[in-house]
């Protein structure tokens, strides 16, 4: 995994500081033994694709230590949730066999991901013409 600042990077943090955020985080059992690469890699994906960044990191390091724990909180999201699990919401036998699949689906981002990076997203706004 290439970290930033080398180039083409696929994450903003190592593993090691990202072990190091995980101990100081609360239920981050998962993290230990998940492969944390991939959690990372996707992680920085989804964030660079699903959110509007408005961030210059040659000008201020400051974002950076925001987009480290986004990607740290991002990774954990996908590992502690099952995209793949739906609920059953009612389930029956008789002639047809009839199963129901819950409707709930799990935000792409994590909540905590869209706080820490709320002053860098840009809203896309809809121009209406008459």
């Amino acid at each position: 995994m290439r970290v930033y600042p080398a180039a083409s990077y696929q994450s903003w943090i190592s593993e090691n500081d990202a072990d190091v955020y995980f101990d100081f985080r609360l239920k981050s059992d998962e993290w230990h033994g998940a492969n944390k690469d991939a959690a990372l890699v996707m992680a920085f994906n989804d964030i660079n694709t699903l959110l509007n960044l408005d961030i210059d990191l040659s000008e201020d390091d400051t974002p950076l230590e925001f987009l480290k724990a986004a990607q740290c909180e991002q990774a954990y999201h996908l590992i502690s949730t099952d995209f793949d699990k739906r609920q059953v919401d009612s389930f029956s036998m008789g002639s047809n066999l009839f199963v129901k699949l819950g409707s709930k689906r799990e935000p792409q981002i994590a909540a905590r991901v869209a706080a820490i990076l709320c002053d860098y997203v840009l809203m896309r706004t809809i121009e209406r013409t008459r």
